[in-house]
């Protein structure tokens, strides 16, 4: 798994210090991969990145082009957003719609909500015209389960939290997964907050701009 990012230490009244503190042992980063693989090279701290071209090749870190980024301690695959106003664009918004009843905990969601170019816009139509283009070379594209969207959140950093060397056009809003939520209600799913890095429940259901929000798929 990947670790947080944060790679300082607090006291009871000062952030960003260096590790260990006297009298606040065992802190987030004193351990995990941000302590013992701690290599900036391929991303900060623990994570470790590789840039993926168009065709599915792999890039070197200094490569200036790239279309998706491998995550080499997950294995995902993910997919990088653009500014050319076309199918990736990084301003595309999408409502949350999955109907298939296995997986949307009982609300399918609403249909083409969002405001997007290239596919209609909500979640699953943009699945399946990523994966009928075969963005770098594959065609089993999906969304990211909370889990694995939480993997690429950097928490040493704000507005974005994500390494924005590999992943340069993330929005600071929120970003849906795949995972609805079911817990006594079934009109909400799960996102992700880039600009802090936390975990939101958002409702799925509702027709207006307010509510739709951004993709980033995975393989």
């Amino acid at each position: 798994l990947n670790d947080t990012g944060i790679t300082t230490c607090s006291n009871a009244t000062t952030n960003n210090l260096p590790c260990p503190v006297s009298d606040f042992p065992n802190q987030d980063a004193q351990s995990g991969r941000d302590a013992t693989n701690n290599d900036d090279s391929d991303g900060h701290a623990g994570f470790s990145f590789t840039k993926i071209s168009s065709t599915g090749a792999n890039l070197s870190a200094s490569a200036t082009s790239w279309n998706c980024v491998k995550d080499n301690v997950t294995g995902l695959i993910w997919e990088v957003k653009t500014t050319d106003g076309g199918l990736h664009d990084k301003t595309n918004t999408y409502s949350w719609y999955e109907p298939d009843t296995t997986k949307n905990g009982g609300n399918a969601g609403n249909q083409n909500g969002g405001i997007c170019k290239g596919s209609k816009c909500a979640t699953n139509a943009y699945v399946a015209a990523v994966n009928v283009v075969g963005y770098c070379g594959y065609k089993d594209w999906r969304m990211p389960t909370i889990q694995e969207l939480t993997s690429i959140v950097d928490f040493s950093r704000t507005g974005p939290t994500i390494n924005i060397n590999y992943f340069p056009n993330t929005q600071s809003n929120i970003y849906w997964s795949s995972t609805p939520y079911t817990r006594g209600v079934n009109d909400f799913a799960r996102g992700i907050y880039f600009n802090d890095g936390s975990s939101l429940i958002q409702k799925k259901d509702i027709s207006v701009t307010y509510f739709n929000y951004y993709n980033m798929l995975v393989r």
